[in-house]
């Protein structure tokens, strides 16, 4: 197979004006792909570079297949995409998954030039012609991986524009990267902490801390939200923050949160036998709000003889605002089993008042970012007020998360905060250091 001589050798990189069109029966395969760019790389002229952008396109599988099976094979291999901004004449397409091209640029002036070929593609139009003359639209994100820079062989280039579309994922403000080393590096850390998270739960290595939360009237804990810990082999004892994120995407996730669920319940059940006195506040992963839920709340009720009000399951809002017409209906049912429900990380999101609207929970609990700043900030202390009056006015307990001093403690009492949670009451701790305290409160009352 031999590659067509460049149009432009120009220092300068130019990026066709005339879009680029290719019909699916003219798309290299994995196999084909592999091989044309093995020879354009023992080809390549000194100085010269090759790139491979990957291109992640949804929708691309489920057009062609419904073309297929519409009209057939033969229909299939007449469709055709179109880019708004063409790269060079020499350009080849491939198909190297169900919903990934690969576009491969075997003459490239340098780096940069390569990226701006890549980007102009990336940010561009994408169109699929798939029948009736129509086109539709379709989104895509692009990694772009240049020889001999990022590596000299088909696997390595495919497998580092990977990684680069891979680290788009995360960001969701760009459509486009480059392979960088770094990226790499953070692959290669994401991988480990999957293994040692999948090695976290077979080994037991989770555990819960209880942090208070305090009635800012009287100073007696009322409540213990339930976070937790990971006393990692090597790294010592690790914070939700450094490995929950990856959890969630798990798929071990589900099993987690039950033992969460149930660790926590039988803690609760330990602290205020069938009387409650402590309530028991547990975070849900997002995408636990349906009716396995209520059924596994319920069940854990019943098994450790707790009174629903003992229990309290806090939704966090972005997660509520995902699906609202779910988590209405999660939390409708967990009311009536009588369980108290806490809408977490409040204010934080666009549609806040949507959610206070459409949610039938029992508290409000304001974000830490807007206590942090409060005695600083006028901003932040107007927000908070508001935030305290709108839950008053419609019956809802408020509890404010991040007191870390006496003053920020007052200031909210006087707005007419109910309840308050933070380093100034106790930071999170093992059941039994907080056991003392509950008890005590037990036997007051």
């Amino acid at each position: 197979m031999k590659w067509s001589p460049r149009a432009d050798h120009q220092s300068e990189p130019s990026i066709g004006q005339r879009p680029f069109t290719a019909s699916v029966g003219t798309w290299l395969d994995m196999r084909a792909c592999a091989q044309a760019v093995e020879q354009a790389l023992r080809e390549l002229p000194a100085g010269e570079r090759l790139g491979l952008l990957l291109l992640e396109v949804w929708g691309l599988s489920e057009q062609l297949d419904a073309l297929v099976s519409e009209r057939g094979d033969a229909a299939g291999h007449r469709a055709m995409i179109a880019l708004g901004v063409g790269p060079p004449p020499d350009t080849r397409i491939a198909r190297v998954g169900r919903g990934t091209l690969a576009l491969i640029f075997p003459h490239l002036d340098g780096i940069v030039h390569g990226e701006r070929l890549a980007e102009a593609v990336a940010t561009g139009p994408l169109l699929i012609f798939a029948g009736a003359g129509i086109p539709v639209p379709l989104d895509m994100r692009a990694g772009l991986a240049i020889a001999p820079d990022h590596g000299t062989t088909f696997e390595t280039l495919l497998a580092r524009a990977e990684l680069a579309v891979i680290e788009l994922r995360s960001k969701q403000t760009s459509s486009f990267a480059t392979y960088r080393s770094d990226v790499q590096a953070r692959a290669i850390r994401r991988a480990r902490l999957r293994q040692d998270l999948e090695r976290a739960e077979q080994e037991g290595q989770f555990e819960l801390f209880y942090q208070p939360q305090v009635d800012l009237a009287s100073g007696r804990v009322v409540g213990a939200e339930a976070l937790m810990r990971w006393h990692h082999p090597t790294q010592g004892l690790l914070a939700p923050g450094d490995f929950l994120a990856r959890l969630e995407q798990m798929s071990q996730a589900r099993r987690v949160d039950t033992w969460v669920l149930e660790t926590a319940a039988s803690q609760a059940a330990a602290w205020n036998g069938p009387k409650p006195g402590v309530r028991v506040a547990i975070n849900i992963f997002p995408d636990r709000l349906g009716d396995r839920l209520v059924a596994d709340v319920e069940r854990v009720l019943g098994e450790h003889g707790l009174a629903p009000e003992a229990l309290e399951i806090e939704i966090p809002e972005r997660h509520a605002l995902d699906d609202i017409d779910s988590a209405a209906r999660t939390v409708k049912s967990l009311r009536r089993l009588g369980v108290s429900v806490a809408l977490d990380d409040f204010g934080t999101g666009f549609a806040s008042l949507t959610a206070i609207s459409a949610l039938d929970v029992n508290r409000l609990k304001i974000d830490r970012s807007f206590v942090a700043d409060m005695l600083s900030n006028g901003k932040s202390v107007a927000i908070i007020s508001t935030l305290i009056e709108l839950g008053r006015r419609i019956d809802l307990s408020i509890l404010a998360e991040g007191i870390e001093t006496a003053e920020q403690r007052d200031v909210l009492q006087a707005f007419g905060c109910n309840e308050g949670q933070g380093y100034l009451f106790g930071k999170p701790m093992p059941p039994e250091q907080l056991w003392p305290v509950c008890a005590a409160m037990r036997r007051a009352g």
